[in-house]
């Protein structure tokens, strides 16, 4: 992950996030402080499409908080069906066996 930016708006839900891009800059993790958010991937063509979708992004939300404090994140994509697609990802440990 790139650079990290503490006490970034969560896009989600507006509480104070640390983000970073990954994907070469077309996505961005976010680690969210609020209780009933949580960490996410979202790819830069949801976040355009997401823009205006408030209740779409509060379901989304409470995806995100359904797989906090477990070993999985959510990846927020556009599908080939030009729909945006939420995934539950295994998180990476980094460590070789």
């Amino acid at each position: 992950m790139a650079r990290i930016q503490v006490d970034t708006p969560c896009f989600l839900c507006g509480t104070a996030a640390a983000c970073g891009d990954t994907d070469h800059g077309n996505r961005k993790f976010y680690q969210c402080s609020a209780e009933d958010c949580g960490d996410y991937e979202i790819s830069v063509a949801a976040i355009r499409k997401l823009k205006g979708a408030t209740s779409h992004r509060q379901q989304l939300k409470r995806v995100a908080h359904d797989h906090r404090g477990t070993d999985t994140f959510v990846e927020i994509i556009v599908g080939a069906d030009n729909q945006v697609v939420a995934t539950a990802v295994k998180r990476y440990s980094g460590r070789r066996r």
